[in-house]
């Protein structure tokens, strides 16, 4: 931790006992010269002769961290400290100078820049501190960063001459312009310290306060604190202090405060938090180290966080002689006579608070000992609730609305208590935005808040931006305002939005999802615990996102989620929380622990009607599987440790394949597939068959390259093909097998040459390779065939321009004007698809497609722009009745036709139309085939069906 030598002159079995005789010195000099309180009952005195020891002392500090290996709660610490010292000390005097350097220092949220400190003292023992003393302190600070405020310049030097102090303390920049200057003269007496303020300036050129006599501030060993002249101002302000503290009954002090300017001062330190606001206010207070008695008033006109408008405070405080006590009123108004805008730009009734009540007085110098040493009766007319924010910022980023209440409080010396009703939102419901959650709520209801029980919801009803329903109950114990907190909360939800964030390396999932269920959020502001004692039923429009990323990987050596056995008996009571706190270090911010540092979860999910899961490999490129269906899952985060269970049945979808960061293909997602969690989200079990579909020339199979002349429209036969990708093993192995197959359409069935083709590509792996490339670079076939027999790969790519040019032009040009196209679309036709293609010979292929109304209605063209193909294309109208029947308009090109003639005779024989109902359904019984079969048309005459239970618990 630190690198300490010795050098000169000492003995090592001198070293402890000198130095425990010179603190025992010191302590009985503090406490005989200027303390009336001991702080120590023994005083060292030794016999023993003690040598003169002369030593050079240099210590080097390097691992600060050690000190938390045997002090837990010690705050974060950085530091490399090197000190230099000499000292010469024996039993009749003690000589020591010291140099104190640090580059960079910080604890918990102070941090230094440059810390140069130089000590020098001189003592006798035999001599008290006033008779003969001589300590000598000059510190140095570069850049000097609190929470409150930043300076610059600091410097600070203190003299003590036996009987005398000089303190000078100068700092160059406060905030962004202000600066002080602070000197001042201390007499040390038999009987007092007199400090006097010399000088004093706080401020910039143009606004500075200054002490307008000379300050005196008197200290007995009375215990009495005397102000004189103790006088401040700046222009027209002005701050006075007069009188005396003390246990006196006699002795008071008087305050004066006159047109102080609250928002100059929060221009001078420029803090965190901006206020104004025009201080006023004479007031008498008595009671020092007491519960202090005020009698008096104080006005705070315009009083603003933020430039944000709190309004007017005013506290009254009148003596009450039949009663023996002070009585005392605290108004807070925004009239809306003397602040419009506010009005004007909040439509709120602005702030209307009132508290009164009293505080008896002192008898014979003591408070008297009753229950009720003071009690106030708070009314809360209106409150503003933009405020709250600023009172408890690490539960809520933005909250607007109003609220109204009642309560009172009351307590002695020893302790106190209180109880207030609120009414959240009477009128209007109220805006509010959790920490923890990228989305907002409107509320609405009743909140008691309680010293022993905390905040106890009842029935708060909540509205998401969507207008998902929910009602919160239960209750959140501040455990009488300790760092950590207790609480036991249900939310019963109705298509209620419960998650709504984005991308984060550090969010195990993210999305948006809907759901009707009951979550329970227990544990500690610390650790919360989150679960859903039964599944939550998602709503189809919901959509859950996992980053399988190396990024979304836990560090189990940070902070930590606390493990619990049973979500049952955690957190059920708010009484049961036994303060086990000693683990917790106050000056942790909770707002630097992650999601997946700070949360527990436990939830468990049914989706029965199909919703939307999204599988990410690459944030960046866009590979992600986005799977349509329905299953049941459960989601479980314990100390940094994520877990899934459950099954995800695929109905649709599509896979983003991405290569090289620019060639870019989709895939359909077909029904039947599955998505298998057991356990490591990255382990899930796949089988999904993805088809990419295009309208290849098929006489590139079946016609030698020698013999296809592309510029012969007779050779240009189209038909659709797809190609399916079977997508198995697990996400961290996954198992790719891929195979051509002509679609389930009536040109297809009628072409049995065709499907013989296809079938022997499939069982050639060179050639369906070839094949599957040029299919998804070019959307075409590449001549397989020559005179001779088959083509290399390498010929077949480079034979000639027929083919590198359609290689060229479809791997580079079309996805990228098909990925501008609809990107360009994208914001304004989300439902609108472009598809354009490049092909051989200046052909120009263009796709589009409108889906409509969730996809139940989609148009689509496809076919040529150019060539001897060139006309209106291939047309089709999809309406989808359900989920098995939709009826298909078409009017295409069939290639049945192709061969009977020849010129233009062969292009109108081409052109058929057609009307046709289609069925699709996906079974695994025989039973559930007939009644998925008799279904579609029970529910297309009105017949409804009884509904399964589906709260059974997931695997």
């Amino acid at each position: 931790a630190a690198d300490i030598s010795l050098e000169g002159n000492y003995t090592i079995s001198s070293l402890l006992p000198l130095t425990n005789y010179w603190i025992s010195f010191f302590k009985e000099r503090l406490e005989n010269e200027f303390f009336t309180e001991s702080f120590s009952k023994r005083v060292i005195k030794t016999d023993q002769k003690l040598g003169n020891q002369d030593f050079n002392i240099t210590a080097q500090l390097k691992d600060v961290n050690l000190i938390k290996k045997y002090l837990p709660n010690f705050p974060e610490m950085i530091a490399s400290t090197r000190i230099t010292s000499n000292i010469t000390a024996d039993t009749t005097r003690l000589l020591f100078n010291a140099d104190i350097f640090d580059p960079n220092f910080e604890i918990g949220e102070y941090k230094a820049d440059s810390i140069r400190t130089q000590l020098t003292g001189s003592f006798r023992h035999n001599q008290t501190l006033k008779e003969f003393s001589n300590f000598l302190i000059s510190a140095e600070i570069a850049n000097f960063e609190t929470p409150y405020f930043i300076t610059r310049g600091f410097d600070f030097d203190f003299d003590m001459t036996r009987d005398s102090i000089h303190i000078k303390n100068q700092i160059d920049v406060i905030g962004e312009e202000s600066n002080l200057l602070l000197e001042s003269t201390t007499l040390l007496t038999d009987s007092s310290i007199i400090s006097k303020i010399n000088d004093f300036q706080l401020g910039s050129d143009v606004y500075s306060w200054e002490n307008k006599d000379t300050p005196i501030l008197t200290y007995k060993n009375t215990e009495k604190l005397v102000f004189e002249d103790f006088t401040f101002q700046n222009r027209e302000e002005l701050f006075n202090i007069e009188g005396a503290f003390s246990e006196e009954p006699s002795d008071s002090v008087n305050y004066l405060f006159r047109g102080v300017k609250l928002d100059r001062i929060s221009n001078l330190i420029n803090g965190k938090v901006d206020f104004g606001g025009n201080l006023n206010g004479v007031f008498v207070t008595r009671t020092l180290t007491r519960l202090p008695t005020i009698e008096g008033t104080i006005n705070l006109n315009a009083f603003s966080l933020n430039n944000q408008t709190v309004g007017d405070f005013e506290i009254s405080s009148v003596f009450n002689k039949e009663l023996n006590r002070f009585d005392t009123n605290i108004n807070v108004s925004t009239d809306s006579t003397i602040y419009p805008s506010y009005f004007e730009r909040n439509d709120r009734e602005g702030q209307n608070l009132e508290f009164s009540g009293y505080v008896l007085a002192p008898v014979d110098g003591e408070f008297p000992k009753v229950d009720s040493l003071f009690h106030f009766d708070l009314d809360f007319n209106t409150v503003d609730l933009w405020i709250v924010p600023f009172l408890i910022p690490k539960v809520f980023t933005e909250m607007a609305g109003v609220a109204s209440g009642n309560g009172e409080i009351w307590g002695n010396l020893e302790t106190y208590d209180f109880k207030v009703d609120y009414n959240i939102g009477p009128n209007d419901a109220v805006y509010m935005k959790p920490r923890f959650l990228d989305t907002y709520y409107y509320g609405q209801g009743p909140i008691t808040f309680t010293r022993a029980e905390g905040l106890v919801f009842k029935d708060i009803f909540l509205i998401d931006p969507s207008g998902g329903l929910a009602v919160l109950d239960g209750w959140y114990n501040f455990n009488d305002f300790q760092p950590v907190h207790s609480m036991d909360i249900n939310i019963d939800t109705d298509e209620f939005q419960f998650l709504n964030n984005n991308f984060d390396p550090t969010v195990p999932f993210f999305g948006k999802a809907y759901g009707t269920g009951v979550v329970n959020i227990s544990g500690t502001n610390v650790n919360p615990v989150l679960t859903t004692r039964e599944p939550m039923l998602i709503s189809d429009f919901s959509q859950i996102e996992l980053p399988l990323l190396e990024e979304t990987d836990f560090d189990e050596g940070n902070k930590f989620i606390r493990f619990v056995d049973s979500f049952e008996t955690y957190g059920s009571d708010s009484s049961s929380f036994n303060g086990s706190s000693a683990n917790f270090n106050e000056q942790d911010d909770l707002s630097e622990l992650t999601f997946a540092e700070r949360f527990t979860l436990d939830l468990q999910f049914i989706a029965n009607n199909p919703m939307t899961v999204r599988l990410i490999f690459d944030q960046i490129t866009g590979d992600v599987i986005t799977a349509n269906g329905t299953g049941r899952l459960r989601i479980r985060l314990e100390d940094e440790d994520l877990s899934i269970f459950g099954r995800f049945d695929v109905n649709d979808g599509n896979y983003q394949l991405v290569s090289g960061d620019i060639f870019t293909r989709r895939f359909n997602l077909e029904p039947g597939g599955s998505i298998v969690w057991e356990g490591e989200p990255d382990n899930a079990r796949l089988n999904i068959n993805a088809v990419y579909s295009a309208r290849p020339n098929i006489r590139t199979l079946t016609t030698s390259r020698s013999d296809l002349d592309l510029t012969d429209p007779s050779n240009i036969q189209r038909t659709p093909v797809d190609l399916v990708l079977n997508i198995s093993g697990s996400i961290s192995s996954i198992e790719n097998n891929f195979y051509f197959r002509l679609p389930n359409t009536f040109e297809s069935r009628q072409n049995s040459t065709l499907s013989t083709q296809i079938a022997s590509l499939n069982r050639n792996e060179d050639e369906k390779l070839l094949q599957a490339t040029s299919f998804l670079l070019m959307g075409d076939f590449i001549p397989s065939t020559s005179v001779n027999g088959a083509s290399s790969l390498t010929e077949n790519f480079t034979g000639s321009g027929a083919v590198l040019n359609p290689l060229i032009s479809n791997q580079l040009i079309s996805p990228l004007l098909s990925n501008q196209i609809n990107s360009l679309l994208s914001s304004d036709i989300s439902s609108f698809d472009v598809d354009f293609n490049l092909n051989t010979y200046n052909q120009v292929d263009l796709g589009l497609a409108l889906r409509l109304y969730n996809d139940r209605i989609i148009i689509r063209r496809d076919g040529q722009l150019t060539g001897a193909q060139s006309n209106i294309g291939d047309l089709g109208a999809t309406y989808k009745i359900n989920r098995t029947f939709s009826v298909t308009a078409f009017h295409r090109q069939d290639p049945t036709f192709s061969n009977l003639s020849n010129g233009q005779e062969t292009q109108q024989g081409q052109d058929i139309n057609g009307v046709g109902v289609e069925a699709e359904v996906s079974f695994n019984t025989w039973q559930d085939f007939f009644k998925k079969i008799g279904s579609p048309f029970r529910k297309l005459f009105g017949k409804k069906e009884e509904e399964k239970d589906g709260n059974e618990n997931p695997s």
